[in-house]
């Protein structure tokens, strides 16, 4: 009888740690990965405790299983094995988070709600936030609007605002959609959230944040029903806001999109004067040359993990600004670390 209580504390201890884990990505990396890693732990003990694997026994979570084995091997491949095992054992806790999230929004029926009430306050807090750092220079907490044409909010130094916000809209559609979308004021709610969302991103000064919400915005439209007219909608009254901000403060337009479009022809080599097209900026564009000559030179399980930025200054990849952490895009990070195996596995199971 003891054993009952007991183990209704810890379960409901690891239901907030959930529905907290909006705010967790809002405080940093640490308490997130932290949490994540609790939760993976927690699926793991459970299932070999209770011999209970349903939410092991899926296609999706195989798959990413052998995903995760292929990582590994692909470590032991590389040039710097421990360095390399630095990002690819650890891996696997993506997946328990997984399937430990399934077995408590299975179990417990009230924990979307409460999980989708912290996650529309966090990502709206971040937002009207963000609006008065913008206005005012500072935002609630005094944290002083320190970059041009740039804005961070809660995340201070940081700027992430954008990325955050944009990452979110999606579940946040979801939720205010399909689980929850049935009454005019609930319309109303989400073309209203959209809209701060939208113009949000767009004064975050992130570009690659807005780059994925204008192709999450031709998705929403494209390959749903009941969001096409709600992202519609939405999407016109921001480009109205959006060409207001625009025309009244000129040095976010430049940086937006004046210096967008310019990045695209121009070369930072000021010896060089030739217009050339470039992927987003000559610097962007090295850094995909520099991945590709990676993926060319081992094109079937690559380099290994976090090597990108051990090889890059290697004189058969290296070009004038191609050398970074990492190569700036998904893809082309998975072809040069990991191959042709790695880039089908997870373009492949995003088709799916």
């Amino acid at each position: 009888m003891l054993n009952l209580p007991i183990s209704n504390i810890i379960e409901n201890f690891f239901k907030y740690l959930i529905i907290i884990f909006p705010a967790a990505l809002i405080i940093g990396p640490a308490p997130t990965d932290i949490i994540m890693t609790i939760l993976a732990l927690f699926i793991l003990i459970h299932a070999i405790y209770y011999r209970q694997f349903y939410y092991f026994n899926n296609i999706l979570f195989k798959a990413i299983f052998l995903f995760y084995i292929f990582l590994i091997f692909s470590s032991f491949m590389s040039t710097n094995i421990l360095h390399s095992l630095e990002s690819s054992i650890f891996y696997i806790r993506f997946a328990l988070f997984a399937a430990c999230l399934a077995y408590f929004l299975d179990k417990y029926k009230n924990l979307e709600t409460w999980f989708f009430s912290c996650l529309i306050f966090c990502v709206l807090f971040v937002s009207f936030d963000g609006f008065i750092q913008y206005f005012n220079g500072k935002n609630i907490f005094g944290f002083i609007n320190e970059h041009n044409n740039r804005i961070s909010g809660v995340f201070k130094d940081e700027l992430i605002l954008g990325s955050y916000v944009s990452r979110l809209l999606p579940l946040c559609l979801y939720f205010l959609s399909y689980k929850y979308g049935n009454s005019n004021i609930i319309f109303s709610i989400t073309i209203f959230s959209i809209i701060v969302f939208d113009t949000l991103v767009f004064l975050s000064g992130e570009r690659s944040a807005f780059l994925y919400l204008l192709i999450t915005t031709i998705g929403v439209i494209f390959l749903t029903q009941k969001l096409r007219i709600i992202r519609i909608i939405s999407i016109i009254i921001s480009i109205v806001i959006i060409t207001s901000v625009s025309l009244v403060d000129s040095g976010l337009k430049n940086r937006m999109i004046d210096n967008t479009l310019k990045q695209f022809t121009t070369s930072t080599d000021h010896i060089d004067l030739e217009k050339k097209f470039y992927l987003f900026s000559e610097e962007h564009n090295d850094h995909y040359i520099s991945a590709f000559r990676m993926f060319k030179d081992s094109p079937i399980y690559g380099h290994g993990p976090k090597m990108f930025r051990k090889l890059c200054m290697d004189d058969k990849y290296k070009t004038i600004w191609g050398c970074s952490t990492h190569p700036h895009n998904t893809y082309m990070q998975l072809l040069s670390e990991t191959g042709l195996v790695g880039f089908l596995s997870i373009f492949f199971l995003f088709l799916l």
